[in-house]
């Protein structure tokens, strides 16, 4: 076994997954990246068995592009912090660098390609029904912010259940993060830590928590 032949199903899997966003069903379409993670989790714990290449040969880069847009930086921090990826941001070119095993950053850029959209649909359409009398930009950004919060508490949640259920799964973890910044430290080593920009809290921030509750998150696979 190979690690393409073996990917192939898993990302399938999250395929169909992520389809049921899709769906006019708010139930069906509800709660589909921490069942995603925990399918890329389960994945990543069969390969350890039988990888036998080093690590540094693994881990590779990814540029995606997310202009001065914050919550779309935010967004894929957090995915790739839960699904064994790290992010660096280049502020000159406006792109986010995205470091991992290609399994895992295959599946954290279909996370948020996924997750973009639906949270752009979703904030135009409660900033319309909230009547709000903050500016639309303004709106959004605290909006986005609500659901980024809400998205990053559901993953951890996820990743802390995958961690208890063995010894082998809380290794996993540690091995993987470890292997991870190694990596990163070899890429990047002059790397600093950057200074988050600051959004601004308005009525929006607490639909965006509500709507990070209710993106596709952890709907179980049919």
């Amino acid at each position: 076994m190979n690690d393409q032949q073996a990917l192939s199903p898993i990302l399938e899997k999250i395929r169909k997954l992520l389809a049921l966003s899709t769906s006019s069903n708010p139930h069906e379409a509800a709660l589909a990246a921490s069942k995603a993670q925990a399918l890329l989790a389960e994945y990543n714990l069969e390969l350890s068995q039988v990888q036998t290449s080093e690590p540094d040969a693994r881990y590779e880069q990814a540029h995606l592009s997310t202009g001065s847009r914050v919550w779309r930086r935010q967004l894929l921090y957090v995915l790739a912090k839960y699904n064994f990826c790290q992010t660096v941001y280049d502020p000159n070119y406006k792109h986010v660098i995205l470091i991992g095993e290609r399994h895992n950053s295959e599946v954290v850029q279909y996370l948020y390609s996924s997750l973009v959209e639906q949270l752009e649909h979703m904030a135009v359409t409660a900033y319309r029904q909230s009547e709000s009398e903050f500016p639309l930009a303004t709106w959004k950004n605290s909006f986005f912010a609500g659901a980024l919060r809400s998205i990053d508490q559901r993953l951890d949640e996820q990743q802390k259940q995958f961690v208890a259920i063995s010894g082998q799964c809380r290794s996993l973890v540690i091995v993987k993060n470890d292997e991870l910044q190694k990596a990163v430290n070899k890429l990047f080593p002059h790397l600093r830590a950057g200074r988050s920009r600051r959004i601004v809290r308005c009525d929006g921030y607490y639909d965006g928590i509500r709507a990070g509750r209710t993106v596709a998150l952890n709907k179980a696979l049919h």
